[in-house]
This record gives C-alpha cells, structure tokens and sequence, in this order.
C-alpha cells in the first residue's frame, strides 16, 4: 500500500483540469452532504479527508443500500431519511 504521504505526492503531480456537473450524495441523519471523511475509508488513508459522492443518483443508492444491509444491526429508527441530496459544482 502507497503510504499517505506517497499519495499526496502522486496525486500532487497528476494534471487537473476543472469539471462541472452535478454529483449525488447519500447522508444519513443531519449529516451535511459536504462533512468530509476523515477517518479513512477504501480510497482514503485516516489522514487525508475526502468527500465520496457518485455521478448517477442510482448507483449512489444502490451503494448504500448494499452497506447498509451488510450491518450486524439494523440502522436506528429516524436515522435513515429516504432522500438524496445532490449538489452542482
């Protein structure tokens, strides 16, 4: 695995190019679409925050979904809102 440090220096020299377009967010709770995760996640190590988000409104469903069914337990009551929040950029 490519440490944190590593990662930023790769990702650091990779050409950019500005994008627009309409991304889609699952949040559960009151949690903002825009709260960064921070602990580490797949793409992520703990110490670098990223946002994930999904080009289609499906397929970001569907991934939580799919996670959310693979809890030991059921998710609380009020937790889950059966609703999307996407934002433009």
């Amino acid at each position: 695995m490519v440490g944190s440090s590593s990662l930023e220096s790769i990702l650091a020299s990779l050409d950019t190019a500005p994008w627009s377009g309409r991304v889609f967010r699952f949040m559960l709770g009151d949690s903002p679409p825009d709260r960064e995760n921070s602990h580490g996640a797949r793409w992520n190590p703990p110490d670098i925050a990223a946002i994930y988000t999904c080009l289609e409104e499906s397929t970001c469903i569907d991934e939580v979904e799919y996670n959310l069914a693979q809890q030991p337990r059921p998710i609380k009551p009020g937790l889950r809102k059966p609703c999307t929040r996407s934002r433009s950029r």
